[in-house]
């Protein structure tokens, strides 16, 4: 995970990963949907060297471009109200069990099915 932050009952939320090599920024539509934007660039960024991410929000349009080349857009909410904290590069497990059902199973897969008893 690169970022995550979100209301104080996570309805509401906006979060990068990497997977499979590209970048993907999931969000919720707040119809109870994510909506994901994937940038993939000619190399994988899991290639070791660093690479620059960059995710922009104004009005009604989310912008990630990758390495100052590659560049999707997506559709988002006019108003998002997220509060403290910020996180970045994960979330401490005491914190999984508070995020939302729907951020669970995007981003930490392979633990979704350990906290489903929880949630």
């Amino acid at each position: 995970m690169l970022f995550y932050l979100s209301n104080l009952d996570h309805t509401a939320f906006l979060a990068a990963q990497i997977k499979n090599g590209a970048v993907v920024v999931s969000y919720d539509k707040r119809k109870g949907s994510v909506k994901e934007v994937t940038v993939k660039s000619k190399t994988n960024l899991t290639d070791g060297n660093w690479h620059t991410v960059l995710v922009k929000k104004h009005l009604q349009r989310i912008t990630v471009t990758v390495d100052q080349k590659y560049e999707r857009r997506g559709k988002i909410s006019k108003a998002m109200k997220v509060d403290v904290p910020l996180f970045v590069g994960g979330v401490p497990k005491s914190f999984l069990p508070l995020l939302n059902k729907k951020v669970v199973r995007v981003f930490f897969p392979q633990i979704f099915v350990k906290l489903i008893g929880v949630l």
